[in-house]
């Protein structure tokens, strides 16, 4: 029996076993499962194949192909549903006929050169890639006050190598913002928090990341999952436990610090500081502020060093003082150890960590992110 479940936000649709999709408030598909292949569209505009853990980048012919494939399997549902006995259940918060069939209709209006159009739409809305976002942020709407990296040099990251850290002027903030807004459409229904880019909104001056806060609120709203970002310690300003508090009461509840390893000498040859207790009072005064911290640690480096490596990232993890709201990230760099290697060493930190810290532990695949419509 086919069924569509209906929200403010989305529209899934499963047609027969083998076909699937998903199309937001606008109209436009964000994933689409056909037999045994699964496909998913960025809100940049690039269209993938899952494969394995990982994604086939589609070119953009084989992008038109399939954005005519997926019109034509829509076309198909519309004739089919003109039959007063449409086979069709429908249910969710607005699991109407009449709601299927407008938004049905809608998406119907997305050809192939309408979604190559969402591409240049992005880019005038984002002035830079979306390159990152923490796996609990994946569906965050994300704001950019700030482009690139204040430290481009770190030797395991290839994000931001070319891109120098420019804070965003008011008024083009503003517009970043309206376009973001023109960009999403009715969909920013379906976003439940905010993420504050590119790699470390912290990085601001306080005064301008509070105002930053008090845009984002006036225009948005309070979001049910918050505020987030991504803080650089090394590259920020150092504030004080009543900074802090005055970012929570701005709205900021949650911060990722990309610790890596709680070894110095492994830090400074990633030319990342040595200094870690800077990093810990970081987390302290945050956590003091009732502000929700997210810890990086990277697996598969120091290969000479992984048991050293491996016991000073449990010690400064513990030291942090982490509890069950808070979170740890494991992430592995392919290609530093064997498959099977990497996978015993994911497993190795996740028991030694599990020991020292409350936290919550989970992977973080760096290099599959893709911020998906």
């Amino acid at each position: 029996m086919s069924n569509a479940r209906i929200t403010a936000h989305n529209l899934k649709l499963k047609w027969s076993e083998g076909q699937i999709i998903r199309l937001d408030a606008e109209g436009r598909w964000g994933s689409f499962r056909d037999e045994d292949h699964f496909y998913r569209r960025t809100m940049a505009g690039e269209v993938v194949l899952r494969q394995g853990r990982g994604y086939i980048d589609y070119s953009p012919e084989q992008a038109e192909a399939l954005h005519q494939k997926i019109l034509q399997f829509l076309e198909d549902v519309d004739k089919a549903a003109e039959n007063p006995s449409f086979p069709m259940t429908f249910y969710g918060e607005q699991g109407e006929k009449s709601v299927f069939m407008e938004r049905l209709h809608k998406a119907l209006q997305w050809s192939p050169a309408k979604y190559a159009e969402e591409m240049t739409r992005f880019y005038e809305a984002y002035p830079e890639a979306i390159e990152i976002l923490p796996p609990d942020r994946y569906q965050d709407l994300v704001l950019l006050p700030v482009l690139g990296c204040p430290n481009n040099q770190c030797t395991f990251c290839a994000f931001y190598q070319d891109q120098q850290f420019q804070i965003l002027h008011q008024d083009a903030f503003a517009k970043h913002i309206e376009r973001v807004i023109a960009l999403f459409g009715k969909a920013l229904a379906g976003k439940k928090g905010l993420f504050l880019g590119a790699a470390s909104a912290l990085s601001m001056p306080q005064k301008k990341l509070v105002e930053c806060l008090q845009i984002v609120n006036g225009t948005f709203g309070k979001f049910p999952h918050g505020i987030a970002t991504f803080h650089d310690v090394d590259h920020a300003p150092v504030r004080k436990p009543e900074d802090y508090a005055v970012l929570a009461d701005a709205g900021l509840e949650h911060v990722t610090i990309g610790l890596e390893t709680g070894d110095p000498e492994l830090r400074k040859s990633f030319n990342k500081s040595e200094n870690i207790v800077r990093l810990i009072k970081a987390v302290h005064d945050q956590k003091s502020a009732g502000i929700r911290c997210a810890i990086t640690v990277l697996i598969g480096v120091g290969a000479q060093k992984i048991d050293i490596h491996r016991t000073a990232t449990s010690h400064v993890i513990q030291a942090m003082e982490l509890d069950k709201q808070d979170l740890i990230y494991l992430s592995p760099l392919e290609g530093t150890m064997a498959v099977a290697e990497l996978d015993a060493e994911m497993e190795l930190f996740q028991q030694t960590l599990s020991t020292v810290t409350a936290a919550q532990i989970s992977p973080y695949l760096i290099d599959k992110f893709r911020y998906f419509a």
